[in-house]
């Protein structure tokens, strides 16, 4: 089985939680010296020059020394540009090839590097393990959301439920796949989590809930509609986090 790996799927699938895992696993095998996990955005050499690429990447490299490189080219920005995906690799390539074994690489990215060479794909398949992170269906991300909740003695009532399940539908349906995602649901567990004190503390009932569950109801929800994910899928793009 090979050591390399290239992971595949849409943000906030679990690609650097996995990554994480694999340094564990390595460093317990002896295969790397720390497990440390050190991200490296690609399109972050987007408008550099050859040189400044070179030495951005060549600095990532002696950062993740001794343990794993997530390459990271889920980015948006990458598949506007005709060949830039293959002239960033290249790139990488030859920093590798500068300092063989100092890492070791796993590549994020929305689709399988290889997918359209498809002549190429059995010369590499015993040098790249692929990892394919599905979308999240429904249950998952209410089953997600429950965890984030009950962490906090949190818990929904019929009618909160019933609205965060369309809610979550809706978010599996849309063919923005990047907002069906665990990181989404943990800001939506966070309002709630504020709507629901807010509420309490409003109502004097906050005190007298200590330690007790905390019922999360409908006006806890309400906020949660297709216009405000339009909202933080925009605050998304423009903090980085995609």
């Amino acid at each position: 089985m090979s050591l390399q790996w290239c992971f595949t799927g849409n943000s906030g699938m679990g690609k650097r939680a996995m990554a994480r895992i694999i340094a564990r696993l390595y460093k317990a095998m002896g295969l790397v010296e720390k497990e440390v996990v050190s991200d490296f955005k690609a399109d972050k050499l987007l408008g550099c020059t050859e040189e400044e690429a070179q030495l951005l990447l060549g600095e990532a490299l002696k950062k993740a020394n001794g343990g794993i490189l997530l390459f990271d080219e889920d980015s948006e920005k990458l598949t506007e540009i005709a060949g830039i995906q293959e002239r960033i690799r290249a790139l990488l390539a030859n920093q590798l090839a500068v300092r063989p074994g100092s890492c070791m690489v796993i590549y994020a990215s929305r689709q399988y590097v290889l997918q359209n060479s498809p002549g190429d794909v059995e010369k590499v398949t015993d040098l790249i393990n692929v990892l394919v992170f599905e979308d999240y269906t429904t249950e998952e991300l209410m089953r997600i959301l429950k965890r984030k909740l009950e962490d906090e003695h949190l818990v929904m009532n019929p009618s909160a439920r019933q609205h965060m399940q369309e809610f979550t539908s809706r978010l599996t349906a849309n063919p923005e796949r990047s907002q069906n995602s665990a990181r989404l649901m943990r800001i939506v567990a966070e309002l709630i989590i504020r709507n629901s004190m807010q509420r309490l503390a409003k109502n004097g009932k906050l005190k007298n809930k200590t330690g007790n569950k905390i019922s999360v109801v409908k006006s806890d929800v309400n906020m949660f509609t297709e216009d405000l994910i339009r909202v933080l899928m925009n605050e998304k793009k423009k903090i980085g986090f995609k």
